[in-house]
């Protein structure tokens, strides 16, 4: 369940980041882009060169699920009517098959 402890970590972690650099963020982990992209074929999806880190990825899915993101994502993409009374259709994007519908932030959750 979600709690004002977990916005709180979030907005904590935030101001952290405030104090650093991408330059800083690099250096101090070499191994930064391996963690934070996913290649499918010739798409490229590359976090590395934002202002977050490997933390901020877990808190940002903590705080996800934690607000029931997983359960309205199945029902929006089972046709199920959202809380604007509105069913989400063609909703699914033409690669769900595929490998990119298991997104390594997906294995945060």
């Amino acid at each position: 369940m979600f709690t004002p402890d977990h916005w709180q970590s979030l907005k904590s972690h935030a101001n952290d980041l405030k104090a650093t650099s991408l330059r800083n963020l690099f250096a101090a982990d070499p191994k930064r882009f391996d963690k934070l992209s996913v290649r499918d074929g010739d798409l490229l999806i590359d976090f590395s060169k934002s202002l977050l880190t490997v933390e901020t990825v877990f808190l940002l899915c903590r705080f996800a699920r934690e607000a029931g993101l997983e359960t309205q994502r199945a029902a929006m993409f089972a046709g199920e009517r959202s809380t604007a009374r509105k069913s989400a259709l063609c909703c699914t994007p033409p690669c769900a098959t595929s490998r990119m519908s298991r997104c390594w932030w997906m294995a945060w959750m």
